[in-house]
């Protein structure tokens, strides 16, 4: 059958059809038809966990949207129980309980999610890349005339490396 693969889950163009169609649905803000189509995408997901929780994330966002928090979180929890990792879904369901007043799991979920971040050997290593890119971005929005207080006016990039390089290694030289 046209679609479908061999283990059960929607092939890969049909995946992206499907795809394509919640990205519109998305952008016209249509809730209602966007969940249809996420609940196609969770049928069809087949073993693949990341598609799986992917589209139970969307389909709780879009719920909660709709002001379906009991299915909003049932998604989630879903979503988790296939991956407890999952960034997507810590994030939403992090949000979700903010919204309802329940602060320390919330606070629980973004600290999970926190830890997720690829690449990252710690959450101490995922807090200073999130530091530092905060602080690139003050760095590109900021002027000559945004020295350090207390400083002697320095030229913008000079002030820029200074701020935004981060912890030198072993290995950079001593000019920057």
């Amino acid at each position: 059958m046209a679609g479908v693969r061999d283990g059960g889950g929607l092939d890969d163009e049909a995946l992206q059809q499907l795809r394509s169609r919640a990205t519109q649905l998305l952008l016209k803000e249509d809730w209602r038809e966007y969940i249809a189509v996420c609940s196609r995408i969770v049928d069809g997901a087949g073993g693949d966990r990341r598609v799986l929780c992917s589209a139970l994330a969307h389909r709780a966002d879009a719920r909660a949207r709709l002001h379906d928090l009991r299915g909003a979180l049932a998604d989630l929890d879903a979503a988790l129980a296939a991956d407890p990792t999952h960034p997507g879904a810590l994030l939403s369901k992090g949000a979700l309980l903010r919204g309802l007043g329940r602060y320390a799991s919330a606070a629980e979920c973004f600290r999970a999610a926190g830890g997720t971040r690829r690449g990252s050997s710690s959450s101490s290593a995922g807090d200073w890349r999130r530091r530092r890119g905060a602080g690139r971005w003050i760095c590109r929005i900021g002027s000559s005339r945004d020295s350090p207080p207390g400083s002697a006016p320095t030229s913008r990039s000079t002030w820029a490396r200074s701020r935004c390089a981060g912890p030198r290694t072993a290995g950079e030289g001593s000019s920057r």
